[in-house]
């Protein structure tokens, strides 16, 4: 099976909701939001420096897959 048809399959496979976890594991995970009211914001300072060049804030690279569209 070729990329392009995996893709595909994927996509029917998760839109058919017929995709189970065998654990849930991610219920067991509780996220306890901590906020700094202490802190100023426009003393946070997100920038910085890729390739030479200095950004304003991070950069996020995500995964690609090829293919899938029809």
């Amino acid at each position: 099976m070729g990329t392009e048809e995996r893709k595909v399959e994927h996509l029917r496979l998760c839109s058919s909701g017929k995709v189970d976890l065998k654990e849930r594991w991610f219920d067991l995970v509780e996220l306890v939001p901590k906020s700094l009211p202490e802190v100023n914001m426009d003393d946070i300072d997100t920038s910085l420096e890729l390739i030479g060049k200095k950004l304003r804030a991070p950069v996020i690279i995500e995964g690609m897959t090829g293919g899938g569209l029809r």
